[in-house]
């Protein structure tokens, strides 16, 4: 397993990864969104902040966001993919904020939380 692409410079421990997640107790639906990219180091979880409008589809557009940026960069050293994280989820958030402010949806409102 090698750090975000870094290649055979930067070997951690090995592992094995899954994701689930679950409605809960409270909800109808699951608005959460997720993704795991173990060849490059990348796992992404957005809470879809249920009971909110649209958090199905925020989760899914801050998980989406992230993981194109990540997909188009090359990583070359440790800052790199922070300063890249941090710009990804920042990216993230103005296009969740810009999206939820065209109304061209249901609603004018996405809610999003991401880790």
């Amino acid at each position: 397993m090698t750090l975000m692409g870094l290649g055979p410079i930067v070997r951690l421990i090995s592992f094995r990864s899954a994701g689930k997640s679950e409605v809960g107790r409270v909800r109808d639906e699951n608005e959460d969104a997720y993704t795991i990219d173990e060849a490059r180091g990348l796992f992404i979880l957005a809470d879809g902040m249920g009971g909110h409008v649209d958090g199905r589809l925020a989760s899914n557009l801050a998980v989406q966001t992230v993981q194109d940026r990540f997909s188009q960069a090359l990583i070359t050293s440790e800052e790199r993919a922070v300063k890249l994280l941090l710009t990804a989820v920042h990216a993230a958030h103005d296009e969740l904020v810009m999206r939820a402010g065209t109304g061209d949806r249901k609603s004018t409102r996405l809610n999003s939380s991401h880790t």
